[in-house]
């Protein structure tokens, strides 16, 4: 991931040479802070240029959607809808330009700036960096095709790039799709057939019309990453006639966020995101508890998944820990 913060280069007009140290000690905090928040590794610091890398020097199966999540995260912080700030020192407005791309990098000594890497995706990143406007993050499609829909886009097309050799679709990331299961974003276009896993959705069906019957129980299905685990779960949904399962996703970047699972569920239920008043987000959540068949007041539940403090006393009455809970 390269990237360039706008904004520094218009400082030294304005302030001396310790403002313009101090403002980029702290937008380079603010950058280092997200990145390795989201298993990133920053690779070089110079001014307003950044580069990181995702999957070096460890490896995981969610590089790639971690990238664009950092680089979103990146891009709310510099328009300060997560609370960061859209500033520095009062004086500074700031954006981020991003390009991401995908590849095999080689890297070599790891005391040389920079890591010492290798490899045509280096290149491209920084032409996709080049290309995007502030507040823009730019990815390369063979990125694109990675992520599947977890992402909502808007196409460039092919673009000629300097120092890559044929033209290269171009796709901007406009914010996260309303995709719940990434399975379901990994395959947009179907499933193949299931082939012999009938002994495992047979126990998991029988477990279903037990808990249909007030007898529940909970099954732990683990294997190996892309076994079929969650291809076992959509059969077992497919299986299941007329209910409607709920699937609540964890994350590994939010194993410390309580409730994350049923706080996504909930945003992508009445279509929340940052952007919302919280008058607007109040009013969603509560139509969605009154179609549940929930008695909304005092219910301290909308408060809690909005993030936000309360905005009429009498209306969300504090309550004592003991209560709360039981509650």
């Amino acid at each position: 991931m390269a990237c360039e913060l706008v904004g520094l280069a218009a400082l030294p007009l304005a302030a001396d040479l310790e403002n313009l140290r101090a403002a980029t000690t702290a937008l380079q905090r603010c950058y280092t802070e997200i990145v390795e928040r989201h298993g990133g590794h920053v690779v070089r610091r110079a001014g307003d240029d950044l580069w990181s890398y995702l999957g070096y020097p460890n490896a995981t199966e969610h590089d790639v959607e971690n990238a664009v999540r950092a680089a979103l995260a990146l891009r709310a912080s510099a328009a300060g809808s997560n609370g960061a700030g859209s500033n520095v020192d009062g004086d500074l407005a700031w954006q981020a330009c991003i390009g991401i791309a995908s590849g095999t990098v080689m890297v070599g000594n790891a005391a040389i700036e920079g890591e010492n890497a290798i490899g045509e995706t280096l290149t491209l990143s920084r032409r996709l960096q080049a290309l995007a406007q502030p507040g823009e993050i730019a990815i390369a499609e063979s990125t694109c095709r990675l992520l599947g829909s977890l992402f909502e886009y808007r196409e460039v097309g092919p673009t000629r790039l300097k120092g890559v050799a044929a033209p290269v679709g171009v796709a901007l990331v406009l914010g996260e799709s309303n995709t719940e299961s990434r399975f379901d974003a990994y395959h947009p276009g179907g499933l193949t057939p299931m082939v012999d896993r009938a002994e495992e959705i047979d126990l998991l069906l029988r477990r279903w019309r037990e808990a249909a019957t007030g007898a529940g129980s909970a099954v732990l299905l683990s294997g190996e990453a892309g076994i079929g685990k969650s291809r076992i779960v959509r059969a077992l949904f497919d299986s299941v006639g007329d209910a409607q399962p709920l699937g609540l996703h964890c994350s590994v970047l939010h194993q410390d966020s309580a409730l994350y699972p049923w706080i996504c569920h909930l945003q992508r239920a009445v279509a929340l995101d940052d952007f919302n008043a919280d008058r607007q987000r109040l009013a969603r959540l509560e139509s969605l508890l009154a179609k549940a068949g929930e008695h909304c007041s005092g219910c301290r539940c909308s408060r809690i998944c909005c993030k936000f403090p309360p905005a009429n006393a009498t209306r969300w009455p504090w309550r004592r820990g003991n209560a709360r809970r039981k509650r």
